[in-house]
């Protein structure tokens, strides 16, 4: 095993030359830009797209003999040989501001610009800054002790920071140009990893949330300093770990995320990979921020390019997986022969939290998915803001709840016989005053519709013979669902699943088109898919009304009332699809068919009022929607329509 390298002497000498500056009566940075660090990131898909069409075929090194990776694996810098026995490496790294303090700034931008090179293998040996200022805007001295910040950490790790380029831009930007040198034999790249090998990550997880929490307002005062200790954590240890025979490979964990760059080394090495959710290391209740909406802008870009390559998982654990990371640490894949050797380097730069393997590398198969997530079914399931960039006035402070109280403790506020069925609810659970509403839309709705019924059954006749199931032999409970189906393409162009309403989440919905994606994993567990239009061929009529009765103690909740508002929050949500049951959309027009016009009803996120008003403007019914609490109030039946 490599000794440890002569960085270790010059990092653990770094002395912070100059205070941090005090900007609170001054310029917020973080406000200045749309996105911050890392998350300004173009996503995956979108360089991708780029890369395939300026380089269709990659920069290949036939076509350069000297440069030995190029673009073609994405990995974190480029390396060109000397012919000296030794060989460049270069990269560049900048971002909008991740803090607002200049100073702390400038110094994570470097640590996270120096990264490359230690993911690499090699050794920095001279930088250069790249800055953009606004300078009409803000005086050109606030970005003194951000390049300050940079130069002081440059000096720490006993490289020059000799130089660079700036630009007169609409909104700040900084970081480096870095080059280093690193040998043939400490060479590490992001696709040299084998089956069977291990992967640690050095780093704790959550900046992105962290960060855009404080840039919200909603980070908690003992939080404060969490993101900046994590982000100003050199990764100088790459290096040392290079020089172990059994690390196989290396990258850093940047803007697509764990699992966007876990991705990136399992592809580049034809891999899948086994994470274990609960080796993660996380510094707080990153939950609490996940649940209040601090999302950084390029989490939901992460989910769009790669969320379908991941096993099912639900909210925190899906956001905290694809939060953009600035600074974060290194995932490091080794042989585990060799993970004594990783375990001993990692000790010795004082990551002793970090000593676990997370996950594990395993031949990839034909499989759409190639990260299976393990150890998260415990995790609480949680309401979100996923990918919405909800107005700043509609987030609530993490100390606070939507109503200034706790809503799950309202049990006086119940309305005993309100009922959010797919199907009309039994006469023990509602009026007959109730009922008779319900059965009355019931068969106008059957009339109305009945070509469009007719459409649905040969769809529906089809499928069930070529997959081998049966459809519902029940014929109120098989009609409704059909005309779910139909209002569902009436109102929103998609034959979307009759339990679920579309989300923000354009993948997401792809899945829940009926047939929706999850079929085969519902019909495994309960017999039936989870609305029960379709269940295993051997099954009977019996067994089918037991899934209409386990589906009807799903959906027969009886709603809370909250300041004259139906309150739809705290509803238990679908493990495989993340979305609650029963959604709002559903909830809302049941309580417009049982308490008629006008009806208040308090939302979580925005797509479920553009659901709602979607279905009332089909309708031709008024909808006014105003924010409320870290949501919105949405009034079917009124005066004003907005």
């Amino acid at each position: 095993m490599k000794k440890k390298g002569f960085l270790k002497k010059h990092v653990n000498s770094i002395k912070i030359e100059k205070e941090s500056v005090n900007t609170e009566d001054q310029i917020r940075l973080t406000q200045l830009s749309h996105g911050s660090g890392c998350g300004c990131k173009l996503s995956p898909s979108e360089l991708g797209s780029i890369l395939a069409q300026a380089f269709p075929e990659g920069e290949k090194p036939e076509e350069y003999p000297n440069l030995i990776i190029g673009n073609e694996t994405r990995d974190d810098a480029a390396v060109y040989d000397l012919g000296s026995g030794e060989m460049l490496v270069s990269t560049t790294d900048f971002f909008t501001p991740i803090v607002d303090d200049p100073y702390q700034y400038g110094r994570i931008a470097a640590a996270n610009a120096l990264s490359d090179v230690w993911a690499m293998g090699g050794r920095p040996i001279m930088a250069l800054a790249i800055l953009g200022w606004p300078v009409e805007e803000i005086d050109p001295s606030v970005a003194r002790p951000i390049v300050a910040g940079a130069r002081d950490l440059c000096r720490g790790i006993g490289i020059p920071l000799a130089g660079g380029h700036s630009i007169d831009s609409k909104e700040p930007f900084f970081g480096l140009v870095v080059n280093g040198l690193v040998t043939r034999e400490n060479l590490r790249t992001n696709a040299g990893a084998k089956s069977g090998d291990l992967i640690f990550l050095t780093k704790a997880l959550g900046t992105g949330l962290l960060t855009t929490a404080e840039k919200h307002g909603t980070l908690r005062s003992e939080d404060k300093g969490l993101a900046v200790k994590i982000m100003g954590q050199l990764n100088d240890v790459g290096f040392d770990l290079a020089g172990i025979e059994g690390v196989h490979a290396l990258t850093d964990v940047t803007g697509f995320g764990l699992a966007g760059h876990l991705l990136e080394m399992c592809d580049a090495a034809g891999l899948k990979a086994e994470l274990n959710w609960n080796a993660l290391q996380l510094p707080t209740d990153l939950a609490r921020y996940v649940s209040v909406g601090a999302l950084a802008k390029g989490l939901k870009n992460n989910w769009t390019s790669y969320g379908q390559r991941i096993s099912t998982v639900v909210e925190p654990v899906r956001s905290i997986l694809c939060d953009p990371q600035t600074g974060g640490g290194l995932l490091v894949a080794v042989s585990p022969d060799s993970a004594d050797e990783v375990r001993f380097v990692l000790r010795e730069h004082g990551l002793t939290d970090f000593l676990d393997p997370i996950a594990v590398l395993q031949a990839a198969d034909e499989s759409d998915i190639t990260i299976r997530v393990k150890g998260h079914e415990k995790v609480p399931r949680i309401h979100s803001f996923f990918g919405l960039d909800a107005a700043e006035e509609n987030r609530v402070n993490a100390e606070s709840n939507i109503f200034n109280k706790d809503v799950s403790n309202t049990e006086n506020n119940k309305i005993p016989s309100f009922n959010a069925s797919c199907t009309p609810p039994e006469p023990s659970d509602a009026s007959i005053p109730e009922l008779f509403k319900m059965m009355r839309a019931f068969f106008r709705d059957l009339w109305r519709f009945r070509k469009e019924i007719k459409v649905q059954n040969k769809w529906i006749k089809k499928y069930a013979e070529k997959k081998g199931l049966k459809p519902n032999p029940h014929w109120m409970m098989n009609v409704n669902l059909r005309l779910w189906l139909v209002e569902s393409e009436e109102v929103f162009g998609e034959r979307y699943c009759p339990c679920f309403e579309p989300s923000d989440d354009p993948v997401l919905n792809r899945d829940l088109v009926c047939p929706c994606k999850f079929i085969d994993q519902d019909i495994a567990e309960k017999g039936t898919c989870h609305c029960g239009l379709f269940g295993r061929g051997d099954l009977t009529d019996k067994e089918f009304k037991d899934a209409e009765d386990r589906l009807m103690k799903e959906y027969r909740v009886n709603l809370k009332e909250q300041r004259n508002m139906i309150d739809t929050t705290g509803i238990p949500t679908d493990p495989f699809r993340g979305l609650k049951i029963p959604d709002a959309y559903h909830l809302s027009k049941r309580a417009l068919m049982l308490k008629g016009a006008p009806v208040d009803i308090y939302v979580e996120r925005d797509f479920e009022a553009v659901n709602i008003k979607a279905w009332a403007k089909y309708k031709g019914i008024n909808i006014a929607i105003v924010p409320e609490g870290r949501g919105f109030k949405v009034t079917l039946g009124g005066l004003k329509s907005n």
